[in-house]
């Protein structure tokens, strides 16, 4: 039925910290992981192609960004874990002549005063209200272009508390937190490690009913 698995999301999309995608703590491989949830996901719905968007240090706009950017093909399954929401991207150019987008991450793993007063100014409220606006944007965009899709939070308690009335996106009823809680960290001792993505991968797969 689908032609490619395409998978959006952070580094825990990307599979950071794990045995194949490891260089030290706070460096990735140089590519995204096959032990991660998108190709454990891919394996359990009998999809041979899996299209790994996710980027370390994303943030939820970044994730909507790079969703908006992408040549999505017929006939593709789009499912996107949206990340933390107290991060955020700045847009900038590299210089007046290149046409390349030049892209500042702003996350708490940084040691950066522009961080601290990013942070604030926005109350947690405002993050997360920015984070769903983000979410229905790409709903939307996907719907348009009838690409299915299914969409999960890391941050499931607070973006359930907080889901503005106008937010009409479906999430699938997944708790992160819960399935990490259940596993051994990965190599870095910061991500989530092996056996959280198999039971990532194996609880997309029931919930979307697509296995």
């Amino acid at each position: 039925m689908y032609n490619r698995l395409v998978a959006f999301g952070c580094s825990i999309t990307y599979g950071m910290g794990l045995a194949d995608c490891y260089i030290s703590a706070k460096v990735p491989g140089e590519k995204h992981s096959t032990q991660s949830w998108p190709h454990l996901l891919a394996q359990l719905i009998n999809i041979d192609n899996v299209e790994n968007q996710g980027v370390c240090g994303a943030s939820n706009l970044e994730i909507l960004y790079n969703i908006l950017n992408y040549e999505f093909k017929p006939q593709d399954l789009v499912v996107t874990l949206w990340t933390w929401p107290d991060r955020d991207l700045i847009f900038g150019r590299k210089s007046t002549t290149d046409s390349e987008q030049e892209l500042t991450r702003l996350g708490l793993w940084m040691d950066d005063k522009i961080v601290s007063q990013w942070l604030s100014i926005h109350p947690e409220t405002d993050i997360l209200t920015r984070s769903w606006l983000y979410i229905q944007h790409a709903e939307l965009y996907l719907k348009i272009k009838n690409i299915k899709q299914y969409h999960l939070n890391m941050e499931y308690i607070k973006m359930n508390k907080y889901k503005p009335n106008f937010v009409t996106t479906p999430v699938l009823d997944i708790n992160c937190f819960q399935l990490q809680d259940r596993s051994k960290k990965a190599l870095d001792n910061a991500h989530p490690g092996a056996e959280f993505h198999l039971l990532l991968a194996d609880t997309i797969a029931k919930n979307t009913n697509e296995h």
